[in-house]
């Protein structure tokens, strides 16, 4: 009586490469990068680049000791302050309630949780802030990678996603885009 073993795939070892090798399909996505908010109509998720406004030290200590009393001070400018407009104030909601971890976009990278708005006309998109940094930074060169890796992570993290627009601040221009693509590709 003879026992076969059937294995499930074929293994390598040191000795002797892999006969065959299977590749999981890739799915395809789309990704605009753009400064324009009406750009995004097409896109499941809609990525908004926040800049945090100026503050000193000393207003950074008095906000964390006060955070609970004090109403939260919202500031959009550009392409992001228009898409508010337009969704009637819903970015600003977000960030008033997300205020404590956002930070206003205070640190590069940092996202805010998606939410699901529905126009008038138009599909069901998902939005999510991203933090871009403080405004006035001395240079835009190291959060490249950092941004890369949020829109990265959040494309990652929401289901179904087939396309996402990225919208960036104005002044996104000096941002160093290799080290973005490098962190999504």
């Amino acid at each position: 009586m003879t026992t076969t073993i059937e294995r499930p795939f074929q293994s390598w070892t040191f000795d002797e490469p892999c006969d065959t090798m299977e590749f999981s399909e890739v799915s395809t996505a789309t990704l605009l990068s753009t400064t324009e908010e009406n750009s995004a109509d097409e896109a499941d998720l809609v990525i908004v680049g926040i800049v945090a406004p100026k503050s000193s030290e000393d207003e950074e200590e008095e906000e964390s000791k006060d955070d609970e009393n004090e109403e939260v001070d919202v500031t959009l400018t550009g392409a992001a302050l228009k898409l508010d407009e337009s969704l009637g104030g819903a970015i600003t909601e977000l960030m008033k309630e997300s205020h404590k971890t956002f930070k206003n976009g205070a640190k590069a990278g940092s996202t805010t949780a998606a939410i699901r708005l529905v126009a008038p006309g138009s599909k069901t998109k998902k939005y999510i802030l991203m933090g871009m940094g403080k405004e006035g930074a001395k240079s835009l060169e190291g959060i490249g990678s950092k941004i890369g890796k949020a829109i990265v992570s959040a494309c990652d993290d929401e289901n179904k996603i087939q396309s996402c627009a990225v919208i960036l601040p104005d002044d996104a221009v000096a941002l160093n885009r290799t080290a973005v693509y490098s962190e999504i590709a």
